[in-house]
């Protein structure tokens, strides 16, 4: 062999070595999935609880392997429950080759998410935004929570058999308007078909200037047998702790998205009694649940929440269907997840429909002695 032919034989098997080891670790590098919600400010508490629930999610898949040998990484950003940011966010991320994406937590800033989901170029699972504008699409974005709809009426059931509520006030907060105009209108409708009656409706932007007093005064100045707060967690406690004052037997009811501790922490003893309604059953004592809640509080020293644990099954969705699909590739993960159709969740099946959506039975939940429970 001649001194050139050698050196030609080197290249060659150099080049063949070299794209060996780019396959090698093409193979061997991680799916990359983003997660995007209000991790600060005054709502982030579902953020944050569904960062802790997909992280969980994550890691347990990493222990057992990954994805076909192939880890998992989470790249998260905080969209600060601002709809402006959501888009660059996401389109930042899909540049960063993300394709995969879990978030929003909130409606608005699910629905500011809607380009991008029309665009092809990211599959969206939302652990809990459930605008009734998010679904019936045929989109990229996929929910893992019952629509509004089908919350707000449910609880305008319960407000008029089961607790003869035929006179109600309602106070909402219009920063989140996908969500609470929506659920304002949902629980209007069938509780005034019921026979119930609309006293008053006063609405507010949750801030640091919000007049609690005086909003819980003109409400309770209609004489309502009920209140309705569609509003976050702390915003709801604060009213509550001012309507108890006007009226301390009142009947309350929330919407679910205050449904979390920070709730309870801010109303303190005033919120025991409050009424939601949500498919979320906090003391769910199934296997796969007690499980979760239990990896869950030794993982992050705190008891987990609606958002944590829808948190949780919407990444289970995204890394099976990247399994199920062998890429991550949008169009090829959004088949694969629903041709699979039904999911084991934490707390029974998660049956997921032609267009994406997902209802589940929702339940009266309240608190009591600090605890969320389920009503029987």
């Amino acid at each position: 062999m001649t001194l050139a032919n050698h050196r030609q034989l080197i290249i060659i098997v150099s080049l063949i070595t070299g794209l060996l080891l780019i396959a090698s670790f093409s193979l061997r590098a991680p799916y990359k999935i983003g997660f995007v919600a209000g991790l600060t400010g005054r709502q982030s508490d579902l953020g944050v609880a569904g960062r802790n629930g997909a992280i969980l999610a994550v890691e347990e898949r990493n222990k057992s392997g990954g994805l076909g040998g192939r880890p998992v990484e989470l790249i998260v950003k905080d969209d600060r429950n601002d709809p402006a940011l959501v888009r660059s966010i996401d389109e930042g991320l899909i540049d960063g080759g993300v394709t995969t994406i879990i978030g929003h937590m909130t409606s608005v800033t699910a629905v500011a998410a809607l380009p991008v989901a029309d665009s092809g170029k990211a599959v969206i699972i939302t652990p809990t935004a459930t605008a009734d504008a998010l679904t019936k699409r045929d989109d990229m974005l996929i929910t893992v929570m019952s629509p509004v709809r089908v919350m707000a009426e449910a609880q305008a059931v319960t407000a008029v058999n089961q607790f003869a509520v035929k006179r109600m006030a309602v106070i909402y907060d219009t920063s989140n308007p996908e969500y609470s105009q929506n659920w304002v209108r949902s629980f209007s409708a069938a509780y005034q078909q019921l026979g119930g009656r609309i006293v008053r409706t006063l609405s507010f932007v949750s801030g640091n200037k919000v007049e609690y007093e005086n909003l819980a005064n003109e409400a309770a100045g209609f004489q309502p047998e009920g209140v309705l707060l569609v509003a976050g967690a702390v915003d709801a406690a604060m009213l509550v702790q001012w309507l108890k004052k006007n009226k301390p037997d009142i009947p309350l009811f929330s919407s679910s998205w205050a449904m979390t501790a920070d709730f309870i922490q801010h109303g303190g003893q005033a919120v025991e009694g409050v009424l939601f309604s949500s498919p979320f059953t906090p003391d769910d004592s199934s296997p796969a649940n007690s499980q979760f809640v239990r990896r869950y509080q030794e993982r992050f020293g705190m008891q987990p929440n609606y958002a944590a644990a829808y948190g949780y099954e919407a990444a289970q969705i995204i890394l099976t269907g990247i399994e199920k699909a062998g890429t991550a590739t949008p169009l090829a993960v959004k088949k694969a997840i629903l041709a699979h159709g039904k999911f084991s969740g934490l707390r029974g099946d998660i049956a997921i429909n032609a267009t994406g959506d997902v209802t589940r039975i929702c339940r009266t939940i309240t608190v009591k002695n600090g605890q969320f429970i389920t009503m029987k």
